[in-house]
């Protein structure tokens, strides 16, 4: 356990989250091994706490590289995702690690919205390559100034780093974040507890689909806390183009603070031709596959109401070639 005073993580702590970077966690065997080691060096769980949090050293450590996109990345341990990051060389949510990867190709078109300090945003990068562009959206100023440290300390051309929040209007609005994790800022009302506030800009997102190509395979990942259904209201027409697939985090709990529900969001996405799918990794002895499940509501996802989900058009040429495959026999 580290000292509350430190600000560099130790050497010993150094070499051991670099053997930890080099064990494949997605399979099963490797995984369990990985968790019970980060566990007794005090790592924690997948949620804030203030006591395991506050014994890690403050400050940016690193650079370390990402292991499925070779990507720089400058993490704060006292956050826990970006702190299981630094151990295990992948994003929390590993499931996107394998999903973007099936979902994009070079020349496509990536949006990424609530994009925080850029992970998902370094994972799409390389896929689309020099010829694919987009933009990463994330309003807090704090996130947003590291996006960017991301994106220039990665040469990182081809997505544009925007500092506002997509909505279904124009103007300003109070983003609240409660505790260290940038991740959970929202514009879907208050949060109980201590909280910081930052008066941030909202737009539409019309100025910018003016700028993509609506032919072009696109994919919009959107994780906003509960803001989904208004920021996809004010960019309805990327709804219409022909080659959209889109993933949400579905929170209905905090999608109802904003106002909206998961079924709402649902209702708007069905109604203009998407499915809903749920995926995930099935961890074996020897690999790891993606599994993509056909879902119909918010309450297919396993009782659930908190989950990501992938929406696309079945008759589209992303649908039958990139997602199809994947689908769960």
């Amino acid at each position: 356990m580290l000292a509350e005073d430190m600000t560099t993580i130790p050497l010993r702590l150094k070499m051991l989250a670099s053997l930890m970077r080099r064990m494949p966690t997605s399979i099963r065997k490797f995984g369990w091994w990985w968790e019970r080691m980060y566990r007794a060096i005090g790592g924690g769980g997948f949620v804030d706490d203030a006591e395991v949090d506050v014994r890690w050293p403050a400050g940016l450590q690193g650079p370390i590289r990402g292991r499925r996109s070779g990507q720089r990345l400058f993490l704060d341990l006292r956050v826990w995702p970006e702190r299981r990051t630094y151990f295990s060389g992948v994003y929390f949510q590993q499931e996107l690690e394998y999903l973007l990867p099936a979902l994009l190709r070079r020349e496509d078109q990536y949006l990424d919205i609530g994009a925080n300090i850029g992970m998902t945003s370094l994972l799409a990068s390389p896929l689309i390559g020099l010829e694919g562009r987009g933009f990463s959206f994330e309003p807090n100023p704090e996130a947003f100034a590291r996006l960017k440290q991301h994106f220039e300390a990665n040469r990182i051309a081809n997505l544009e780093p925007v500092p506002l929040a997509l909505s279904d209007r124009e103007g300003e609005a109070r983003l609240v974040l409660p505790g260290g994790n940038s991740g959970l800022g929202s514009l879907a009302g208050d949060h109980e507890g201590p909280a910081r506030a930052f008066t941030v800009r909202v737009a539409t997102g019309r100025p910018y689909l003016e700028r993509l190509d609506p032919a072009r395979p696109t994919l919009v990942k959107i994780d906003v806390e509960g803001h989904e259904v208004r920021a996809l209201r004010g960019m309805e027409a990327i709804l219409d183009w022909p080659e959209v697939a889109i993933i949400s985090e579905v929170n209905d709990g905090m999608l109802r603070r904003a106002g909206d529900s998961a079924d709402e969001l649902f209702g708007l996405l069905k109604g203009r031709g998407f499915r809903a799918f749920l995926f995930g990794l099935r961890r074996g002895r020897l690999k790891c596959d993606l599994v993509v499940t056909p879902i119909e509501s918010p309450r297919d996802a396993r009782g659930d109401d908190w989950f990501d989900a992938l929406f696309a058009k079945p008759g589209s040429g992303v649908y039958r070639e990139r997602i199809a495959p994947l689908l769960d026999a």
